[in-house]
């Protein structure tokens, strides 16, 4: 579901770092996710709070030079995935005020926020490309008929037509009254579609040639 980490602006999650470092007063905050940014950090389901690292052995203190402090919030999706982790670490051992407990768990939501809301932006751009593509391929098929295809509104105008329909019926049809035209012209409508239309039942499309009747 969540396969858009690169495409996230990176400033969104910087700005959402920087604001943990500045409220727990800490020189290092920052997001991590799980599948592209492996690091020696824990990965938990909970909120980890480590007052001093010292000779944990959930730490790598080789690759984190100075790590003493640490507490890291998790990431989870709306369905319960672990995606990263909100950390910040400090060089010195400290306890986690309660105040900033609840910061970090905003933080981590409006993280989160970041995520859900990028994700719904990327599944609203693609079914635009898909109906887009489906528009040109049902333009181009209309283009290519030679019946005449008119699609009205209920009260008989015309609110789409391909070529033929304009050429059959010999002017343009934008906005005007298809069921009138009928009435007057020599056409045979398909599946008796305009007799239900007239008859009080109006059928939105209608597929026609020029026949004597």
């Amino acid at each position: 579901m969540y396969e858009i980490f690169d495409r996230v602006p990176k400033a969104q999650f910087d700005q959402i770092s920087r604001l943990a470092r500045i409220a727990l007063d800490v020189p290092i905050a920052m997001i991590s996710f799980h599948d592209r940014d492996p690091t020696p950090l824990p990965a938990t389901s909970e909120m980890l709070v480590v007052a001093d690292a010292t000779g944990d052995p959930r730490f790598d203190r080789s690759q984190i030079p100075g790590l003493r402090f640490y507490v890291g919030v998790p990431l989870k999706s709306t369905d319960g995935r672990l995606l990263g982790t909100l950390c910040a670490i400090d060089h010195s051992p400290r306890e986690l005020a309660p105040h900033h407990r609840d910061i970090l768990e905003l933080l981590a939501h409006q993280a989160m926020s970041v995520f859900e809301l990028h994700q719904v932006g990327q599944q609203l751009r693609a079914e635009q490309q898909q109906l887009a593509e489906r528009e040109r391929e049902l333009s181009s098929l209309l283009d290519s008929m030679v019946e005449g295809v008119v699609k009205q509104d209920r009260k008989g105008n015309v609110i789409l037509n391909n070529p033929a329909a304009e050429s059959i019926l010999g002017l343009p049809l934008h906005k005007q009254n298809f069921r009138r035209m009928v009435d007057r012209s020599g056409l045979v409508v398909g599946l008796g579609q305009f007799k239900q239309a007239t008859g009080g039942r109006p059928a939105e499309l209608f597929r026609f040639r020029r026949e004597a009747l």
